[in-house]
């Protein structure tokens, strides 16, 4: 009965490893002519990752206000965002280096910061 459970047991486990299938990852790249949209894309990323922990908000939040009616005017207007350096921007700086606290944004959504800076930071 022992070598019966032994053997059941060695089938499952070949069974399960010729199911499993490596497939390689292949990471989104933008590229200069995908158009980024601050509403669409940039204010969701933020209402997601740097709003839940309190941190950007109006009352007593650490600058910039990233509350969707004060995030893009708290941005352009603190001196955030420089369209003329987008990788010396501190929006980029930031969020490339340790922002947000609670988890990385994604090479993707960094990316996408970067894309949208270097097209003018425009409130599209």
């Amino acid at each position: 009965m022992r070598n019966l459970c032994f053997a059941i047991f060695l089938l499952s486990v070949s069974i399960l490893f010729q199911a499993c299938e490596y497939q390689e990852f292949e990471p989104v790249v933008l590229d200069d002519t995908d158009t980024i949209s601050y509403s669409e894309i940039i204010q969701p990323m933020f209402e997601a990752s740097c709003l839940g922990s309190g941190c950007h908000v109006s009352a007593g939040g650490v600058p910039p206000n990233l509350e969707a009616d004060f995030a893009y005017l708290s941005l352009i207007g603190g001196n955030y965002v420089d369209t003329l350096n987008a990788e010396e921007s501190t929006l980029y700086l930031r969020i490339e280096k340790d922002m947000p606290p609670s988890g990385a944004l994604s090479d993707l959504q960094i990316e996408q910061v970067l894309l949208w800076i270097k097209q003018g930071a425009k409130e599209n």
